[in-house]
C-alpha cells in the first residue's frame, strides 16, 4: 500500500534518505560501508550486493540474453540494451545546446566549456 500513498517510513541514519521498506533500507546501508562480502570466483572482484555479483558473473560467460530487435546485437545487461536502443531512435537523452545519445559524450563535451586545455586539444584534432 505504501507505493500508492508515497509513505517512506524507513530512514537511513547516515544520510537521511528514506525508503518504503526495511529491506531496501538494509541494502542501501551497505553503500555506507567498505564491506564487499560477495566475491567473483573467476576474477576475484568483490561486491556489496549479491545481485551486482550475479550481473557481473555474466560478463565471464557468453550469456547475452538481451538482444536488439533492430540489429541483433546482444548484451549481458538490460540497461546496456536500453542504452543501445537510443542509437536506433536517434534519441538524444542528454543535451547542452548540442545533443548526445550517451551521457558520457555529454560529460566530455561539457568539459570543453570548463577546461581551457581540453578545449584547445579538441579543436586542434578537428
Amino acid at each position: 500500500m505504501r507505493i500508492h500513498t508515497g509513505e517512506m517510513p524507513f530512514k537511513c541514519p547516515r544520510c537521511g534518505k528514506s525508503f518504503r521498506n526495511r529491506s531496501t533500507l538494509t541494502r542501501h546501508m551497505k553503500t555506507h560501508t567498505d564491506e564487499r562480502p560477495f566475491s567473483c570466483g573467476t576474477c576475484g572482484k568483490n561486491y556489496k550486493i549479491k545481485n551486482d555479483l550475479i550481473g557481473h558473473i555474466k560478463t565471464h560467460t557468453s550469456e547475452k540474453p538481451f538482444s536488439c530487435g533492430t540489429c541483433g546485437k546482444s548484451f549481458h545487461h538490460k540497461k546496456n540494451l536500453t542504452s543501445h536502443m537510443r542509437t536506433h531512435r536517434d534519441e538524444k537523452a542528454f543535451s547542452c545546446g548540442f545533443c548526445f545519445s550517451y551521457k558520457s559524450n555529454l560529460t566530455t563535451h561539457i568539459r570543453i566549456h570548463t577546461d581551457e586545455n581540453l578545449k584547445q586539444d579538441v579543436y586542434l584534432k578537428h
